[in-house]
């Protein structure tokens, strides 16, 4: 019989009479089952089909077992600024200690652009009939020596998310006619391409040589051929798309609706979305939402003016440190002034952004570094935590740094709330004084996909990029930019006109190369960067047993949390090779021998991820190691990973308090 027999049974009596009971105890509380419908919608559907839920121990049980544990562990500790789970506020200084008034907190929800992406672009073939279609000459169009050259938008998946890049087109076509193409101003009907066909040298058909432009990307056909409101028989002559048009409106009332609805409601509202859609809306979203929901509390929480002062004076220090110069700054900043020298101009901004990937690609590596360092204001932005009580003595623990101001919290100023107002109008006041006294200008990037590229108007001006149909009062096409190399401060310097820009990006999401152009732009005027918390990677080829990283902290401010790194084979070999009590026994031992504290934040390692500066993990599972099926979470992630990296979990545990609380703070080095 097997040494740990009679604790197996009690584990497996305690899971029946204890854990499983409050597991389904969360599926009947709304304050869970409102966010989790929209995080996970999948797994409320497989909820719901369950019913009583650990009635029976099949393998479906567990994984929704787990799934629903592992959701659970996130609300409770999970802080990012996009989560389902969570409720946002401003600071403001004030004689109250940091309360949250629950009863004015606010929602807003909406349809996603990647959704409404999906609707649009699926209405212009429904029926298969290019006549019933509008037409317009792509907007980056442009002549070249043997044809014509343009960006069409590609829509792409990165780490489960939806991006939009730029892919660059080139069309051979005889020159006479490429020319002439690109001189034209207007396409709106299929009878008006025709016609401008027919017009224009060439041997082919006018209606072949039309397919064989669409085909290109010369000639676009438009999404949808509709608007936000349903079209009129005589706006459109296909009674396919008036219909699609209809669907979309429905689904953002619906999409609107959302914010004010119980967990029941939200199921049967996503499930009518859903079956509006239709495929293409399933096609893109798989198993995630159509609806995006911001939470916040519609007043500024108070925190007295000391412990603000003094928290932001220690971190302004630590953060200083931290300072980078980006390596693909340094690569594009080379590859501008070997081509048009120091104090140069490039009027060609379009051209030379295409060409800038190809060139960098056969960089030596060497050419990573810079020899005269990038002189300006550098901003910041981190996440940290206080450790115990919010006061101007207890350690403050970096969660992330980033470069970059605005770019995420921008999008919580999409609400009409007077959250989102005050939000906008303290980022402005910002980002003027990074940008003073050049003209703010925003950068748009993958703004067709991500739904977290939506916000106010924020910046005076805003650079759309080449293969963007979006035009406004304000937009500048990237035709217009004039790109040229500041001697003093070894940057550069964009300008329209005689004007300078203060570029910045504000959408959301990490910038991508996958988005191509709108990147290297980005990275051309983004010379620093900051050195993320998580850095350390140690030489997997050579990690024997557990690899333990000290806590470092400087004054007041944990700069990095104490760290244990180990193989995902020594892992499983150390820690899985036994089950029930007998695994909990031999984790307990390891982690004694090791040092390695009982509830930590585990993240897997991949050698197709890195290792790189400032590496790319995968978002942290808490675990409890005392738990059986937090160690269950645990092996499920072992067994896509080459390693494991422990992190303390700190600020620990809550004590008597109801909430976690994470601060987000925004500053100019």
């Amino acid at each position: 019989m097997d040494e740990f027999s009679d604790l197996d049974a009690c584990l497996d009596a305690e899971m029946i009479s204890h854990t499983r009971p409050l597991l389904w105890d969360l599926f009947r509380k709304e304050a869970f089952l409102r966010p989790l419908t929209l995080a996970a919608p999948g797994l409320r559907r497989r909820l719901n089909k369950i019913g009583v839920l650990g009635l029976t121990l099949s393998k479906k049980s567990r994984q929704v077992e787990l799934s629903l544990f592992s959701y659970a562990g996130r609300a409770h500790t999970k802080t990012s600024p996009f989560a389902s789970f969570l409720y946002l506020g401003l600071v403001r200084s004030g004689e109250a200690k940091l309360r949250f008034d629950w009863s004015n907190a606010s929602r807003e929800s909406w349809l996603t652009p990647a959704a409404e992406t999906a609707i649009r672009g699926s209405a212009g073939s429904l029926c298969g009939r290019l006549e019933h279609s509008s037409f317009h000459l792509a907007p980056s169009l442009r002549w070249i020596a043997d044809g014509a050259e343009c960006f069409r938008t590609v829509i792409g998946n990165w780490r489960g998310r939806i991006v939009s890049g730029l892919e660059p087109v080139r069309a051979r076509l005889p020159h006479d006619f490429s020319h002439q193409l690109c001189q034209l101003r207007r396409i709106s009907s299929w009878d008006d391409l025709i016609k401008v066909l027919e017009g224009l040298s060439g041997q082919e058909t006018p209606h072949a040589l039309a397919e064989r432009l669409i085909h290109y990307g010369v000639i676009e056909v438009l999404p949808g051929s509709f608007g936000s409101a349903v079209l009129t028989e005589q706006e459109s002559c296909c009674q396919l798309a008036i219909q699609r048009a209809g669907q979309l409106r429905r689904m953002e009332e619906k999409a609107r609706a959302i914010a004010s609805a119980n967990s029941a409601k939200r199921v049967k509202i996503l499930r009518d979305i859903l079956a509006d859609g239709g495929e293409p809306l399933k096609s893109i979203l798989q198993s995630g939402s159509p609806v995006f929901e911001t939470a916040n509390f519609p007043q500024p929480v108070e925190i007295p003016e000391e412990v603000q002062t003094a928290a932001v004076a220690h971190l302004r220090h630590a953060l200083s440190s931290r300072v980078l110069v980006s390596r693909d700054f340094a690569r594009a900043l080379h590859v501008f002034t070997q081509l048009f020298g120091e104090g140069g101009t490039c009027l060609d901004t379009v051209g030379f952004l295409h060409r800038l990937p190809g060139i960098i690609a056969q960089q030596d590596k060497s050419l990573d570094q810079i020899e005269r360092l990038p002189k300006g204001r550098i901003p910041v932005t981190t996440f940290f935590q206080y450790t115990a009580e919010i006061d101007t003595e207890s350690p403050i623990v970096l969660n992330e740094i980033y470069g970059g101001i605005g770019w995420l919290s921008a999008y919580h100023t999409s609400g009409q709330g007077d959250f989102a107002r005050d939000l906008a109008t303290r980022l402005h006041s910002l980002l003027r004084h990074w940008s003073n006294p050049w003209t703010l200008t925003e950068i748009i990037a993958g703004g067709s996909a991500s739904d977290l590229q939506r916000h106010r108007p924020i910046c005076e001006l805003r650079i759309e990029p080449p293969g963007s149909s979006r035009t406004c009062v304000n937009s500048i096409s990237w035709d217009a930019l004039t790109l040229r190399h500041e001697i003093e401060t070894n940057t550069i310097g964009v300008y329209h006109g005689e004007r300078r820009l203060a570029p910045i990006y504000l959408g959301g999401t990490k910038p991508n190369r996958q988005w191509g152009s709108p990147y290297w732009l980005i990275a051309l005027t983004t010379p620093f960067f900051m050195s993320p918390v998580l850095e350390r990677v140690p030489d997997f080829n050579t990690l024997q047993g557990c690899h333990a990283q000290p806590r470092e902290q400087m004054g007041r401010i944990i700069t990095r949390r104490a760290t244990w790194w180990m193989t995902a084979e020594r892992m499983q070999r150390r820690w899985f090779t036994r089950g029930g009590a007998g695994r909990l026994v031999d984790v307990r031992a390891d982690c004694k021998a090791n040092g390695v504290p009982l509830r930590v934040f585990a993240r897997r390692w991949s050698r197709l991820a890195g290792p790189t500066l400032g590496i790319e993990l995968p978002k942290p599972l808490w675990v409890d190691l005392r738990h059986p099926l937090s160690l269950d979470l645990l092996a499920r992630e072992i067994r896509t990973a080459d390693a494991i990296c422990l992190t303390e979990a700190l600020p620990g545990e809550a004590g008597n308090t109801a909430h976690i609380c994470e601060f987000q703070l925004e500053t100019v080095l």
